[in-house]
């Protein structure tokens, strides 16, 4: 009989969530449940990993071995929280050493009757292969290269294989023609050896192009956003999007109908939408999608869960002082007023800076700026050789020159060019992107009579950033467009930095001040729900004190109440032997 007390701890574990309920009681019966004393060691440094450890009660210290012999605490496990989820799939040697802190009950899920379990349910390991895609890696490294410090990995996946080895035939198609070819040109041995070293080499060529290009996308799903990763190799296009995962409002499964190999091989799209109706987020050929949507919504439940469970523990600590049960905290020193920021001196070409109030200020790309002074430049040479020209002319006393009109014409196209010049490095200088704590600002400015704009946007109010780029030039010298998607807006009405350096930096710059913005507002949410609480708790207090001093008032003024005169009194009620007592001896109704 499957122990309820260990199935209703295991199935809250990520690598457990995607089984069913069947699935899920066969891997209970192998759990262990342990208790452990203070002082025990549940892992020593050095040692291999036999399996998941989830603490269900209790305290432990994760140490290592510092150079001098001395043991250092680098981190701590307590209740609800687990290690070693990676050696459930792969032998991996444990880092530090588990000493238990206070008495702890842990349920111990041991990798090699898992193993053996997973033989006979194959069924168990379709389910588990989203989860060993990812743990297979260490979780102590970064998995890709903007991941946040305090970001946990919960899956990377690829396309499922069918997406690239459904596409083989095409390869198999052209070797077979190139095959046959060389065998009708038998008669022309070169022409035959030809066709034949073809057959092998452009079909191989064009297989390896299809799985690289297969490679080339991911998806990464973490605690704090889902990212998308798409790169094309034949126009050095690079595409990624990423959503918070907070921000998910819809996950749909959809499985092509017209492709019978979807349901055979389990894969399907996955659709990401947060609000309004645009479609955000499209995942093409994902493996086992059902499982994909549900690590989606049970983590987003998991972020709003601890939003408000670290709300609640602010509301208890608040309380707590309110009621007078703790002291309360000093109040901060006063804030000394800060200085202005000295902005930073810009170079003459420079992309990226900062300015005097700390926002980051972005221009086009450099090459945007040497394209448009290119004419300018050139006409500018045009005038200086042509009162070059016309200087020689006028000391060497040639014949059918232009003599002085020479000089003003080439005073008149060497000014023109230079106004020309000084009006595109205007304009490529005054085109920014400026974000913000609060704001992301689109500046584009006009000399002169032109028309200015100026789009300012609240980053609370972007709901996906796309970073692009594409060709040859522009991945070689990373320039490319950052496009912010508002909520509800579809793609064709998103702001855009255009043509700008290093866009998946910026993008990552944008999501992270994004994040930043939304932890503020929703601290600052939850700050004033607190006081709100507060307020009336205050004012019920306050009214129950008054309430109190009324009648204590009133008690002190008033006159005693007079004393109810009392009824003479009765003689002892006597009742005979013959009736039960309460009984009447003349009924009432006068009888």
């Amino acid at each position: 009989m499957t122990d309820r007390f260990v199935l209703s701890h295991i199935r809250r574990l990520p690598v457990f969530e995607r089984l069913t309920p069947e699935q899920l009681a066969l891997v209970a019966t192998i759990v262990q449940a342990l208790r452990y004393e203070p002082g025990e060691v549940i892992i020593r440094e050095g040692q291999r990993n036999e399996g998941l450890l989830l603490f269900v009660s209790g305290r432990a210290a994760l140490t290592q071995t510092a150079p001098g012999g001395r043991e250092v605490t680098v981190g701590t496990v307590s209740a609800n929280e687990y290690l070693n989820e990676s050696s459930l799939f792969a032998e991996t040697v444990a880092t530090a050493s588990l000493r238990v802190l206070e008495t702890a009950i842990v349920l111990f899920v041991p990798r090699q009757p898992l193993a053996a379990l997973i033989a006979q349910h194959p069924d168990i390991h379709s389910a588990l292969q989203l989860a060993r895609a990812h743990f297979s890696a260490d979780p102590s490294q970064k998995v890709f290269k903007t991941q946040r410090e305090n970001e946990k990995v919960l899956a990377v996946f690829r396309a499922h294989w069918w997406s690239f080895a459904g596409k083989l035939w095409i390869p198999f198609f052209i070797a077979i023609i190139l095959f046959v070819l060389s065998a009708l040109a038998g008669a022309v041995p070169v022409l035959s050896a030809f066709l034949f070293l073809l057959g092998l080499v452009v079909p191989g060529a064009l297989a390896l192009y299809l799985f690289a290009e297969w490679r080339n996308d991911k998806v990464i799903i973490t605690d704090q956003r889902v990212t998308r990763i798409r790169r094309t190799i034949h126009n050095w296009a690079t595409n990624i999007s990423e959503i918070p995962i907070a921000a998910v409002r819809e996950v749909n499964v959809s499985i092509p109908p017209t492709d019978p190999f979807a349901r055979l091989f389990d894969y399907g799209n996955l659709i990401v939408k947060t609000s309004g109706d645009t479609l955000n987020l499209v995942l093409d050929h994902v493996p086992n999608p059902k499982a994909v949507q549900n690590i989606i919504f049970t983590h987003r439940d998991r972020y709003q869960e601890n939003a408000a469970r670290q709300n609640r523990e602010a509301m208890r600590q608040e309380l707590e002082v309110f009621l007078g049960r703790t002291p309360a905290k000093p109040a901060d020193s006063p804030v000394m007023p800060v200085p202005p920021v000295t902005a930073a001196r810009v170079g003459f070409l420079q992309m990226r800076f900062v300015n005097e109030k700390g926002d980051i200020v972005y221009r086009k790309h450099y090459l945007i700026w040497l394209w448009h002074i290119t004419l300018p430049v050139l006409v500018i040479l045009g005038g200086i050789v042509l009162f070059a020209v016309s200087a020689f002319q006028v000391v060497g006393a040639a014949s059918g020159g232009l003599g002085l009109a020479g000089f003003a014409l080439a005073f008149l196209v060497t000014l023109a060019g230079a106004g020309a010049l000084y009006l595109a490095d205007w304009d490529w200088r005054n085109d920014m992107y400026i974000l913000g704590n609060q704001t992301i600002s689109l500046i584009h400015r006009r000399p002169l009579w032109l028309q200015d704009r100026n789009d300012q946007i609240l980053l609370s109010q972007v709901d996906n950033v796309i970073s692009e780029m594409r060709g040859f030039l522009h991945t070689l010298v990373q320039m490319g467009d950052v496009k912010l998607l508002l909520m509800g807006t579809e793609v064709e009405n998103a702001k855009v930095f255009k043509n700008v350096h290093r866009p998946q930096q910026i993008q990552q710059e944008i999501a992270e001040r994004r994040r930043r913005a939304q932890t503020e507002q929703s601290e600052a949410e939850a700050r004033r729900q607190r006081q709100a609480i507060l307020d009336y708790l205050a004012i019920y207090h306050d009214s129950l004190k008054d309430a109190a001093q009324d009648a204590n008032v009133a008690g002190q003024s008033a006159e005693p109440p007079p004393v109810p005169p009392q009824p003479p009194a009765q003689p002892p009620q006597v009742f005979d032997r013959t009736r039960p007592p309460g009984i009447p001896r003349i009924r009432r109704d006068g009888s």
